[in-house]
Parts: structure tokens; sequence; C-alpha cells
């Protein structure tokens, strides 16, 4: 939802002062694949967030995540969303 998005941004930032504060990463963003029905609260409400935050997002096919993610089988009905910063 839309609403988290200022959250996760002032969590990240804590997450940056505290790496400073003790001079190691200890957040690693590793990307993340979030993949349901396409009009499901999921996928609809990642979508609304990225357009309202102006977030990256990258829309894949069922065959292209399991292409690109050889240890994931997305059913074909479904749909895939990739947020890099995940």
């Amino acid at each position: 939802h839309p609403d988290y998005v200022p959250l996760l941004r002032r969590a990240y930032t804590l997450w940056e002062d505290l790496e400073t504060e003790v001079g190691q990463r200890l957040l690693h963003k590793t990307r993340l694949l979030l993949a349901g029905p396409p009009h499901g609260e999921i996928i609809q409400g990642t979508l609304r967030a990225a357009e309202q935050h102006r977030l990256p997002l990258e829309q894949l096919t069922p065959a292209e995540a399991s292409r690109r993610y050889p240890g994931i089988v997305v059913p074909e009905d479904l749909a895939v969303v990739i947020e890099p910063d995940g």
C-alpha cells in the first residue's frame, strides 16, 4: 500500500545511520519479487505505491521471471513485479 512507503524510507535511513555508527553493512537489499493475481491487492498496491512515490519497478511475465530466477516457477495466470530496492 502506498502509505507504507514513507515508513520504509525512514527505516532505510535509520538502517544507514546504524551502519555508519557500527562501521559495517547490516542491511542487504537483494530485490523483492512479488507474484499474485494481476488485479489483486498485492500487485495493484505495489503498482500504486510505485506510481505515487516514483519507485523503480520492473514488471515481468511469469515466463520471464521463471527464466531469470530458475528456482522459481510462476504460474502463467499471475503477474510479477520486481522491486530492485526490496
